[in-house]
């Protein structure tokens, strides 16, 4: 079999850092946990139940977080059957700053590992007549090594890079407002259909290279070694779905958020334990190259909009394109939507999110189908610092992508806890 060779891309990307546009001196003093540029995260006053941090009285160069969410979900009406399901997922994170107080070059590496735990059946969709998943966390169960990394940070005039075990998301393939959503087709790596790419929990040998010369603009460049990772995962005792080609994949994604794409004026003053900001306005542009081949490109754009309810709101786009039908089942995929922070008075934390998206399959298919899309709205509550509610509601159209079922509508309930 042909394989794609693995560091052509990086290797030249790697040639770049030489250049004197990234000259850099070494940074003073940056804080890793501070909130980056177009964090959706102010630094509030505290609220809520604590942390493990607090809880342990760990140092400051051993972070550990621990989030359990749950997805449950019904379809009372349409589809092949009126069904239920209950997802839960468990990440434990642990991150080590050795040097995080040397205001040195050192200061900007780390090392990340992630623990994820799933309970669930994640064939609901299936069940109940869909193809694409209608809950975030539809992953085989088990227990998932889900990153186990080092890391040089990113800053501004810069390079950065990720080296371990990966996965692509959300770096790669997902829209910086994607995680608002619960469905497949607008959440994690939206429109990729192709069954042993690394996107989470699932992880793969692999390394990212950061290259940032100024504030507005990022390109990344990525390999993964998809062979390893299928053994890598059977360590855990989870086959999944390994059926691709393996071999290596490489991906490349520009991304830029110039002035233009920001708001005209800030957002009016909110309290001190609001969030601040959405994501910045950004473009991305991106693509992608496994063995096989398997080929594909992919963009997303996020506009400011000037006036209306809340705070802050952004209105985004998103599209991805398979090249390679014999290896990813998605052919497209477009998407849109708008997202809305503060939506509510007296609800500054709060957001709306409502978004829609319409995944068309390659041909060659059986049985063959044509399209399925999805319409889903989405109200997160904040209700302190350790706990988010999002209700949703979902309309799928024409479900099964073949005009064999009415359209579905379910609900669900996403509840995030994070200590």
């Amino acid at each position: 079999m042909k394989r794609v060779r693995p560091w052509g891309a990086l290797g030249a990307a790697m040639a770049l850092l030489m250049a004197p546009t990234l000259a850099e001196p070494l940074p003073e003093a940056h804080d890793p946990a501070a909130p980056s540029p177009g964090s959706t995260e102010a630094t509030p006053e505290p609220t809520g139940w604590g942390s493990l941090q607090e809880w342990l009285g760990l140092p400051e160069w051993l972070q550990l977080q621990l989030e359990i969410q749950a997805e449950p979900m019904a379809n009372p009406v349409g589809g092949k059957a009126s069904r239920a399901s209950w997802i839960q997922q468990s990440t434990l994170q642990i991150v080590i700053l050795p040097w995080r107080q040397s205001g040195s070059e050192a200061s900007r590496w780390s090392m990340r590992t992630d623990l994820t735990f799933i309970n669930c059946n994640p064939n609901y969709a299936e069940s109940i007549g869909a193809v694409i998943p209608l809950q975030q966390l539809a992953d085989p169960p088990g227990f998932w090594l889900s990153a186990a990394e080092i890391r040089r940070e990113t800053l501004p005039g810069s390079w950065g890079l990720r080296a371990g075990l990966l996965s692509l998301d959300p770096e790669f393939f997902t829209a910086p407002l994607a995680s608002y959503y619960v469905h497949g087709a607008l959440n994690t790596a939206p429109g990729l259909g192709t069954a042993d790419f690394p996107v989470a929990p699932l992880h793969a040998p692999g390394a990212v290279l950061s290259l940032r010369p100024s504030e507005e603009l990022r390109l990344d460049v990525a390999g993964f070694d998809l062979t390893a990772m299928a053994a890598q995962v059977r360590r855990f005792g989870i086959e999944g779905s390994m059926a691709g080609p393996g071999g290596w994949l490489q991906m490349v994604q520009l991304e830029l958020t110039p002035d233009w794409l920001q708001p005209s004026s800030q957002p009016p003053s909110v309290p001190p334990s609001a969030p601040l900001q959405l994501p910045p306005g950004s473009l991305q542009l991106g693509g992608y190259l496994g063995s096989g081949p398997n080929r594909g490109l992919y963009s997303s754009l996020s506009l400011p909009v000037g006036s209306g309810p809340g705070s802050d709101r952004r209105l985004w786009f998103a599209a991805t394109l398979g090249l390679d039908p014999a290896f990813n089942s998605i052919r497209t995929n477009l998407s849109t939507g708008v997202v809305v922070l503060g939506p509510s008075p007296g609800r500054p934390r709060d957001l709306l999110a409502l978004g829609m998206a319409r995944t068309g399959f390659s041909p060659g298919l059986q049985p063959p189908l044509g399209q399925e899309g999805v319409v889903e709205l989405g109200y997160q509550l904040r209700l302190n610092d350790n706990l988010n509610l999002q209700p949703t509601l979902q309309w799928i159209v024409n479900p099964g992508a073949r005009g064999a079922w009415p359209g579905i509508l379910s609900s669900g309930l996403q509840v995030t806890l994070t200590f």
